[in-house]
């Protein structure tokens, strides 16, 4: 099939044609991290209000000493269930033998035995994976 002739001449030809304009538009983007501006935006800080630099600085330094504050107590905190926990667990333990050698005294070997190994594979087991297995969590539905 043959080409037809263009009937309207292309568009830079063509008197009536709208006229093209293209743009730009350059976004630039300044952050910074951590609790303080930079030291040029703290003098604009403290040109534009005097003293706003030093209460900056303040309110920075009071939120580093609350942060470990937090840190602090929540180490507390930590160490003390973890205590708690090994009290409980010798607590457990001790329950368990006492439970075995009076389960032997009333000649229940079986019983005792398999309380004992079952105890015992237990603690291996938290104390291999070093806590409870995913498997024995409680799932929610």
């Amino acid at each position: 099939m043959a080409k037809q002739p263009r009937s309207t001449p292309p568009a830079s030809q063509d008197p009536e044609a709208p006229a093209v304009r293209t743009s730009a538009t350059l976004t630039q983007t300044t952050s910074y991290s951590g609790p303080l501006p930079p030291a040029a935006e703290l003098q604009a800080y403290d040109d534009a209000v005097p003293g706003a630099a030093e209460r900056i600085i303040r309110m920075a330094e009071s939120y580093a000493e609350h942060t470990q504050e937090l840190e602090g107590m929540a180490m507390k905190l930590e160490g003390g269930a973890r205590r708690r926990g090994q009290w409980l667990g010798a607590l457990v333990v001790f329950a368990v033998l006492g439970s075995c050698l009076y389960a032997l005294h009333l000649d229940k070997e079986t019983f005792a035995i398999a309380l004992g190994t079952g105890t015992l594979v237990a603690l291996a087991a938290v104390f291999v994976a070093g806590k409870v297995p995913e498997w024995f969590k409680k799932t929610e539905s």
